[in-house]
């Protein structure tokens, strides 16, 4: 377990912004108290609802972020049903202008096992509101402006500073601007480890249908 705790805290440090580390080392919540508390953004029943933001690729840092590992970047792909992902992904392989996101991820293994992040997302006006965990542990909570349909900023981060407190620590020094890429085969969110919790859906009707389809 202090093999992969220790793995998680390098990845983290694989930064996708240039003068703050996103998902860099802090405290990780894991007490379902707490979790309800600083959740914020919850799954909902999306249908047929126009997104300002694309779903068929991803986002990449511009430009891309290769600090720490050569080839290896951390991307942003947005889901239709209100979920999300952040990749770690490795591209030097491919030289074409659409990425196979399936087979940047295999060739950026073993990092890329662990350092996959999902959560929800929501938009208001042109605002993104993400909540990123990992297995059942809470990370933080992201903020992008969404500039046009390809191009987000992200502007703002905020964590747990302990267990104990409510109050976010709050990192808004930065800027970095993510750039929208064609991709195909993109995994689906392997979310089920927050889904699963009703607590985690707006509506209970809604958690209770999930749970009959995934069965």
């Amino acid at each position: 377990m202090r093999k992969e705790i220790h793995l998680w805290v390098v990845l983290l440090r694989i930064s996708v912004l240039t003068s703050c580390a996103l998902f860099s080392p802090r405290t990780i919540i894991t007490d379902k108290e707490y979790l309800k508390q600083v959740s914020t953004v919850h799954y909902r029943n999306v249908r047929n609802i126009k997104m300002p933001i694309h779903i068929n690729g991803f986002y990449r840092g511009v430009p891309p972020d290769r600090n720490m590992v050569p080839g290896y970047e951390r991307v942003f792909v947005f889901y239709e049903d209100g979920s999300f992902a952040s990749y770690l992904i490795n591209t030097q392989e491919q030289d074409g202008a659409i990425i196979d996101i399936e087979k940047a991820i295999k060739a950026a293994k073993p990092l890329a096992t662990l350092g996959a992040v999902y959560g929800v997302f929501s938009i208001s006006n042109d605002t993104i509101f993400a909540n990123v965990y990992i297995k059942k542990k809470y990370i933080s909570r992201l903020y992008f402006i969404i500039e046009d349909s390809a191009t987000i900023t992200a502007f703002k981060e905020e964590a747990p500073q302990n267990v104990y407190d409510a109050k976010m620590a709050v990192w808004d020094d930065f800027i970095k601007t993510f750039k929208y890429a064609k991709a195909v085969n993109i995994p689906k969110a392997q979310d089920h480890f927050l889904r699963k919790q009703e607590w985690m859906w707006d509506e209970t009707a809604d958690w209770q249908q999930y749970m009959k389809d995934y069965r």
